[in-house]
């Protein structure tokens, strides 16, 4: 991931320390910015998928991380459904780096 540097604040793109400090304010019952089914623990679906797609751009990174996404909160929100969300993201994914893909 690319760092750019803008009045005095290095950033990682897409964050800022400004961000992460202020959005360390919020509280941890949140449901706009820390909902349950996206917190696991001490680890937030977003950052998880910050790790995952870091070294990818585009379509590929949109895709990997819906697909997270949606595997990471399918039993706490809504099940199958999210599962098959997932399913449909991944085989988007599938057929971007391979065309004659024909499915399952």
């Amino acid at each position: 991931m690319s760092k750019k540097k803008t009045k005095s604040v290095e950033y990682k793109t897409g964050t800022s320390k400004a961000f992460d400090r202020a959005f360390a304010a919020v509280p941890s019952t949140d449901t706009v910015t820390r909902p349950d089914h996206y917190t696991q623990g001490k680890i937030e679906c977003i950052d998880a998928i910050d790790v995952v797609t870091d070294d990818m751009t585009g379509p590929y990174a949109f895709l990997s991380g819906t697909v997270l996404k949606y595997v990471w909160r399918w039993y706490r929100k809504n099940g199958v459904e999210d599962l098959k969300k997932a399913r449909w993201y991944l085989n988007r994914l599938i057929l971007k780096l391979d065309p004659t893909d024909k499915g399952v």
